[in-house]
This record gives structure tokens, C-alpha cells and sequence, in this order.
């Protein structure tokens, strides 16, 4: 009968808590539109709500929303309907230390 002896080593584990909420995603937008919206509805209704009168908003901010609401498009696609939007004067686009954000000029 042979006994095997283990030597166990101790290892110290740094147990992570859950970060305190910054409140960040709360302050996206709700929305209610349908699934099938277009693009540049889903923008023009981001950026009517008091979140996008807020401040300008950039474009990862738009995407982040949009994520949030369920409403996915690509960011190829988002940032070629802020630049339509914007030569079309429905969004003016602004230098901000962020990066450019966007505004809506009419809704």
C-alpha cells in the first residue's frame, strides 16, 4: 500500500465585486418604433428625445442606444445616414472633445 502525500499550495484569489452602476445606461433613450424602422427614423427619434437635446451625441453613443432599443444596424450604415442627414441639413454635426457629435437641427 503506497500513501501519496499532495502538497496543496495556497493561492490568493482577488474576488472582483460588480462594479457600482454609473447610471450610464439608464440614460439612453426608451423607444417604441417597430423593429423594421428605417435607419434615419430611428436617429431623428433618438435625438428628439431629451437625451439627444441633451448634448451632441456621437456616433458610438447613437449605436449604444440603438443597441439598447433592440434596433441593430451596422456602424458602416449608421455613419453613412449621419453624414446623408447632415448634407441634407436635418443634422448638424459638431467638433466635440468626444469626437463629433450630432444634433438635430429639424426634426
Amino acid at each position: 500500500m503506497s500513501t501519496s502525500i499532495q502538497t496543496l499550495t495556497q493561492t490568493k484569489v482577488k474576488v472582483l465585486q460588480p462594479s457600482e452602476p454609473t447610471g450610464r445606461k439608464e440614460e439612453y433613450p426608451t423607444l417604441s418604433l417597430p423593429p423594421n424602422a428605417s435607419c434615419p427614423d430611428v436617429i431623428v427619434e433618438l435625438l428628439k428625445t431629451d437625451w439627444g437635446r441633451k448634448a451632441p451625441r456621437t456616433l458610438n453613443e447613437i449605436m449604444e442606444a440603438m443597441k439598447l432599443n433592440a434596433l441593430h444596424y451596422p456602424k458602416g450604415t449608421v455613419s453613412g445616414r449621419l453624414a446623408d442627414m447632415t448634407k441634407k441639413g436635418v443634422l448638424r454635426r459638431i467638433q466635440t472633445e468626444r469626437g463629433y457629435g450630432y444634433i438635430l437641427i429639424k426634426p
